[in-house]
């Protein structure tokens, strides 16, 4: 969750899909094996949509793995 709060804040040098994805993945990996699955899914949701011009990458590659 830190990982993909930055990058929507803009931080991170040259970040690739693979960055983004990979973040995302483990997020939602380590949510679900506490049983957090849906809040962590929902909380990410709403941090891509509020990251703002920093986040457009952000947004365009997790997007769709949000709807």
């Amino acid at each position: 969750m830190a990982a993909l709060h930055w990058l929507c804040q803009g931080w991170g040098y040259e970040i690739t899909n693979f960055d983004v994805l990979e973040s995302y993945r483990h997020a939602i990996q380590s949510a679900d094996a506490l049983g957090f699955k849906e809040q962590t899914y929902q909380d990410i949701t709403e941090m891509v949509g509020n990251a703002g011009k920093d986040g457009k990458f952000i947004k365009k590659v997790i997007g769709p793995h949000l709807n």
